[in-house]
């Protein structure tokens, strides 16, 4: 049996709400459902190693009609067998505090379904399609992308430190033993620590550039100058000028007075989140059409 996280699990458990439940309720900003407002799920979409799989709800009521790319029918699940099992599997993922796992019903629902693999590639943005309706309307959206998120472990991050995402900085004004002295410094907080001592010896920091072209490239489609503010935000909170990113922005906004701090800012979160990846060329493109998904109860 396929073994996985608390996170990759938790798109697993994504899919049995949707086609056990037949629902998508909407949130509110402090991610409470709203249980007057939801999406009706018609139809769920699930990319899988040997091709995208299809969880029809309409065709037969009351069954999960499952086929493969090429539309054939693969296998018939009753839906209230589904329905059933979902508080248990949620509490079988939630109580779970081994790295990865696996249980016999979850085991047994991954087959079931004909899924391949637990989770979609690290590498895409969208996690799951689904065609819905939205409940007052009752009139059939687009295809939607979304995008899944789980809070059951460890927060979710939108943008994850890597070589990609590395910024080069200049440091000027020290000597060979000053600089020497600093790079010696081992601390948890090193980086944080050796600008510190690096303001204290009256050095200068510059920001040099972004070490991925790709990044870079990918930046500049926010704001030809976005680089330099984002750089400016970084080394502002290794400096310990604040911790949250609304403050840092704020402090940033006099140097930066000729652009649109905020709207970028905001720009660039939500292109994150939604379809841009440091280590890949974007075409300025949001393939997650749909929002997020949140994995919380």
């Amino acid at each position: 049996m396929q073994k996985a996280n608390k996170g990759e699990w938790s798109e697993f458990y994504v899919l049995l709400k949707l086609i056990g439940e037949g629902r998508l309720f909407l949130a509110d900003k402090y991610l409470k459902p709203d249980k007057e407002s939801f999406y009706i799920v018609l139809k769920v979409f699930r990319d899988e190693r040997l091709g995208k799989i299809s969880y029809d709800l309409e065709k037969i009521p009351g069954t999960i009609v499952i086929s493969d790319s090429e539309q054939k029918i693969i296998g018939e699940v009753n839906q209230g067998q589904i329905a059933e099992k979902i508080s248990s599997v949620f509490s079988e993922i939630n109580n779970n505090e081994e790295r990865t796992f696996t249980t016999e019903q979850l085991g047994s629902l991954v087959d079931k379904l004909r899924c391949q693999q637990i989770q979609a590639g690290s590498q895409k943005k969208v996690d799951i399609h689904a065609l819905v309706k939205n409940n007052k309307e009752l009139f059939k959206q687009p295809l939607l992308g979304f995008s899944i998120k789980s809070m059951l472990a460890a927060p979710s991050t939108l943008l994850n430190a890597s070589k990609s995402t590395n910024f080069t900085y200049l440091v000027e004004g020290l000597s060979s033993a000053d600089i020497e002295e600093i790079n010696l410094i081992k601390t948890r907080s090193k980086i944080k620590d050796r600008l510190a001592r690096v303001r204290e010896k009256k050095g200068k920091i510059s920001f040099e550039k972004v070490e991925s072209q790709i990044f870079d490239s990918n930046l500049r489609k926010i704001d030809s100058s976005f680089s330099k503010l984002l750089a400016s935000v970084l080394l502002d909170y290794y400096l310990g000028f604040g911790s949250k990113l609304t403050s840092l922005i704020e402090n940033n906004k006099k140097k930066f007075s000729f652009m649109e701090v905020d709207y970028l800012f905001k720009r660039f979160l939500g292109a994150i989140a939604l379809g841009m990846f440091p280590n890949k060329k974007w075409d300025g493109l949001m393939p997650v059409t749909g929002g997020y998904i949140i994995v919380k109860e």
